[in-house]
């Protein structure tokens, strides 16, 4: 199988935290990088490596856009056929069916998606026990923190680093929150117009909510 390297390599520490926008999402590029580079390189023609894409039936619209993008014709060849294959081999076991909502089943056991999930959680275990005993209180003070849908991804514990996550993400959803009333406010005609800061703000809020999650195939923890 493709080298992604262990959780812990890509674990948030103090210097990812440093970087703008949500740090766990920066592991998830990041590991996502590392994922292409390699398989590409080493493991697409590996017996497993195209079984998985052929139970997979592909990969999910993002990482078949990402696969398409680096234009290695023979690596595009042998997984295309690989999920061709599967999708034959599915349709002679019946007629497929729909998830409600579309066509969304091609490639929603992205093998891509299936090892960021691992890398998520083992970037968020490491980040929470940081938190839980202080050896990232400091430098997750001074970062964009954690966006929405990882706060809502992290597990229950260390119970100390999970409160912190859900303290910090109300406290900056507030803030955007009034931040988007005032530009609002600025779209009255008795009102000056927004200053280009300020007209940002929906731009700040939506990274807020989510930065780039990238393990799209993978639903989000209720």
């Amino acid at each position: 199988m493709p080298y992604v390297g262990p959780a812990e390599r890509t674990a948030v520490e103090a210097d990812a935290l440093r970087e703008p926008g949500c740090p766990a999402c920066r592991v998830l590029r990041a590991a996502e990088e590392r994922y292409w580079f390699f398989f590409l390189h080493e493991g697409f023609q590996e017996p497993d490596a195209v079984a998985a894409v052929r139970r997979s039936v592909g990969y999910c619209r993002r990482h078949e856009a990402q696969l398409a993008a680096r234009r290695d014709a023979f690596a595009l060849a042998v997984l295309s056929h690989a999920a061709v294959v599967g999708a034959l081999e599915r349709l002679a076991r019946g007629a497929p069916r729909l998830r409600r909502g579309g066509a969304d089943g091609v490639g929603r056991d992205c093998p891509v998606c299936a090892e960021l999930a691992r890398t998520e959680r083992g970037a968020l275990d490491r980040l929470l026990a940081g938190l839980a005993d202080g050896r990232l209180a400091a430098a997750y003070e001074a970062s964009d923190g954690v966006c929405f849908d990882h706060v809502r991804a992290a597990p229950g514990t260390p119970r100390a680093g999970a409160a912190r996550l859900r303290r910090d993400a109300r406290a900056r959803l507030e803030r955007q929150r009034m931040e988007l009333d005032e530009l609002i406010g600025t779209f009255d005609y008795r009102a000056a117009g927004a200053a280009p800061e300020q007209a940002r703000a929906w731009r700040r809020a939506l990274a807020a909510l989510r930065g780039d999650p990238g393990a799209v195939g993978v639903p989000p923890a209720p």
